[in-house]
């Protein structure tokens, strides 16, 4: 009856158990026995239920042995987390590690890059420590390739403290980051330096940072450079620290591409830098849309703003539909908006608002100062993406209270407060 099953559903999948009977040495566990999984129902991408785990990873052992078979050449090796893993005790080499020669281009870096599913399974992974300046691309994944998946993993008490494109998760990615969480801990780094992941030029998808982020140039909650890839339904409430005078934003620091339905509640703060300081993102060269900044955005002598610091691009760069409400504080009162600090070119700011009470600033940059009307129409906007059932919400806001009638998305408390 077994057999019959596996001749009726897919070609592919015999050869695949037979490998996957090979591939068993180290102390991975062969998952013979389960082939199909279905952990990865719950998830929302391209990714085919029907994957098979190589490995189900149960211990720090199986994970570091894990990270090794893939180093030593299976590229594409699945594997499911079934435990919280603490690996606080030795210090993490990346799966997939960043190669060194800086005169790679972008095919060539990718080239050895991971192409498999490693799936979290919603488990956390304890005390991931990356130290040395001199250690660039530190994350748990150094290079992830275009068919290649991290979802649904926590990393808590994160020790990272490296050089260049330093993150939690993933240093570059071509795949998909999905549902992926920086709990706690910190991220330090030299230069582009974020939650999730430092250069992204594919999906990162409904991804949360909470871990505080520092870096001596451009820093992140959850992007540093947001090369040719799209951030959706992001979220960071970590504090994000440009040290010295670095380039920062909540969300991403440098966007090249799209950034939708995001949203930052964590402070952004540096010291005196000209080149962007925003909640959502330091510079932007393409479309932020629909995102919230909540938090407070602190230094910076120019191009400081609630949503973005600097807007730049002609004919190409919008912020459209955004709202900021939380407090814009820069040193000095010089090109800073409670939207957008500065603009360059025919970019444009699209009904985006702000509380001017909490900015402290009179000028949007493009935005409006929000009122009750306007400030619901834009949250009805933002909302109907956010909610998993039909029917009114309360909204509450600086300028009154509201109920709107919304469209499914996703679970949230039905009382939202926007200030």
């Amino acid at each position: 009856m077994k057999g019959d099953w596996l001749m009726k559903t897919n070609r592919f999948i015999l050869p695949i158990l037979m490998l996957g009977v090979v591939a068993s040495f180290f102390s991975c566990k062969d998952d013979n026995d389960n082939a199909l999984e279905e952990g990865m129902g719950k998830r929302n991408s391209d990714v085919p239920q029907e994957v098979f785990y190589h490995c189900k990873i149960t211990n720090a052992e199986e994970l570091f042995s894990f990270a090794e078979r893939v180093n030593k050449g299976e590229r594409s090796l699945n594997a499911r987390l079934m435990n919280d893993i603490d690996i606080s005790r030795r210090d993490w080499t990346p799966i997939a590690r960043v190669m060194d020669n800086a005169s790679m281009n972008a095919s060539e870096r990718f080239a050895s890059a991971y192409n498999g599913v490693f799936n979290g399974n919603g488990h956390k992974i304890i005390g991931l420590r990356l130290v040395g300046e001199n250690n660039d691309g530190a994350a748990f994944v150094g290079m992830l390739g275009p068919s290649g998946v991290v979802e649904n993993v926590i990393f808590s008490h994160l020790d990272i403290d490296a050089g260049r494109g330093t993150a939690a998760i993933c240093a570059y990615s071509q795949g998909e980051l999905f549902g992926c969480t920086a709990l706690s801990g910190e991220v330090t780094g030299a230069s582009d330096v974020a939650g999730i992941c430092a250069y992204n030029y594919g999906l990162i998808k409904k991804c949360y940072n909470q871990a505080t982020i520092r870096g001596e140039e451009a820093s992140a909650g959850i992007c540093a450079y947001n090369k040719m890839g799209v951030l959706t339904e992001c979220e960071n409430s970590g504090e994000v620290v440009g040290v010295s005078n670095a380039s920062a934003g909540g969300v991403v620091c440098v966007n090249e591409q799209l950034i939708i339905n995001c949203m930052n509640h964590g402070k952004v703060r540096s010291g005196f830098p000209d080149e962007g300081l925003g909640g959502i993102c330091g510079q932007n060269y393409s479309l932020v849309y629909n995102c919230l900044n909540d938090g407070e955005v602190e230094g910076g002598i120019s191009a400081v703003g609630g949503i973005c610091g600097k807007l730049i691009g002609s004919n190409k760069a919008e912020l459209l539909n955004c709202i900021s409400t939380g407090p814009v504080k820069p040193v000095k009162k010089e090109y800073v908006g409670a939207i957008c600090g500065w603009s360059t070119g025919n970019c444009k700011v699209t009904d985006c608002y702000y509380g001017p009470e909490r900015s402290q600033l009179s000028d949007g940059l493009g935005g409006q100062p929000a009122n009750y009307a306007t400030m619901c129409t834009t949250i009805r906007n933002y909302l109907n993406k956010q909610v998993d059932e039909v029917g009114e919400v309360k909204v509450h806001t600086l300028f009154g209270n509201c109920s709107i009638s919304m469209m499914p998305w996703k679970t949230v408390d039905k009382t939202i407060r926007f200030w």
